[in-house]
């Protein structure tokens, strides 16, 4: 599969096999390969939410620097 010109390389996190999109957006969230994925993004997920909830502002990362 491409993503662009860009073929898609792959890596394992914990026996789980991860895209080039999954990797972009593990470093845009500054999450690492030992990371609790699921739980960090539920937990992001929540603190998202309770800014929605408070009118604030919510602004996506910065887009990560290819490696």
């Amino acid at each position: 599969m491409l993503i662009g010109d860009e073929p898609q390389k792959k890596l394992s996190v914990g026996g789980r096999i991860l895209s080039w999109h999954d990797r972009l957006v593990m470093q845009a969230y500054g999450f690492s390969d030992s990371d609790a994925i699921l739980e960090k993004l539920l937990t992001l997920n929540l603190e998202l939410s309770e800014k929605e909830k408070q009118d604030e502002s919510v602004i996506s990362p910065w887009a990560p620097q290819e490696r």
